[in-house]
């Protein structure tokens, strides 16, 4: 299992233009094979930092998302709304279990 932890950074301004974004592309990823979560969470202590979570079946997965049309046009639109670089950090992970 492949998880992607990180965040982005939304400028105040264009609140509404990420929301929009995020949310069509959250949607269409968890659509996609092999993934098995994609979530988007604002941070309670920075309203303009936005928490991303996901987690593939293997590494074919996380290519064939790299690669799909929403991703790029995610990409595309980016610049309207980001207030730096993303902030992200990938986890090859061998093994998981509850934590309760």
């Amino acid at each position: 299992m492949i998880v992607i932890a990180g965040h982005l950074v939304i400028r105040p301004d264009a609140r509404e233009a990420a929301e929009v974004a995020l949310l069509a592309l959250a949607e269409q990823t968890t659509a996609e094979k092999g993934n098995l979560d994609y979530r988007f969470g604002t941070d309670i202590r920075d309203p303009t930092r936005v928490n991303l979570f996901e987690r593939w079946e293997s590494e074919e997965a996380l290519t064939q998302h790299m690669g799909s049309e929403h991703m790029a046009a995610f990409i595309g639109s980016a610049g309207d709304f980001m207030g730096g670089a993303p902030q992200l950090v990938r986890y090859d992970v061998s093994g998981s279990s509850p934590l309760f």
